[in-house]
């Protein structure tokens, strides 16, 4: 199984992970897990950092025929963090490459400060 943070870069000076969940609890989670093994590999971190939620309401009429007064509201909410890891070492990027991934929670990753990255086409 391939990692969920696999890639290919050059390393410069550092990247940005980004995490998106509907869930907080497992992406919080999930970014310990990443966190732990920044640290076990030497690495440091900074963040994670909570970022705005999205929220999203929708309403929908409950029969599609009768009773237009009769509505169902619904909420989704999108929970955003940011990790950066400044300055990794190969031993860093390898150990989150054997990470496995979460199907709750989106990762992408950015270059920052000259990183360059080529990661794998997503299949959505």
């Amino acid at each position: 199984m391939q990692g969920a943070l696999s890639c290919k870069y050059s390393r410069t000076t550092g990247f940005q992970l980004n995490f998106k969940s509907f869930s907080h609890r497992i992406m919080d989670q999930y970014i310990g897990q990443v966190v732990d093994t920044v640290h076990r590999t030497g690495g440091q971190v900074r963040g994670p950092i909570p970022l705005p939620s999205k929220i999203t309401h929708f309403t929908t009429n409950r029969s599609p025929h009768v009773d237009k007064k009769s509505r169902e509201q619904f909420k989704r909410v999108i929970h955003k963090r940011v990790l950066y890891i400044p300055d990794p070492s190969d031993q860093t990027v390898q150990a989150l490459q054997k990470l496995d991934e979460v199907a709750e929670v989106r990762v992408k990753m950015k270059e920052a400060d000259g990183v360059k990255l080529s990661l794998p086409e997503a299949a959505e």
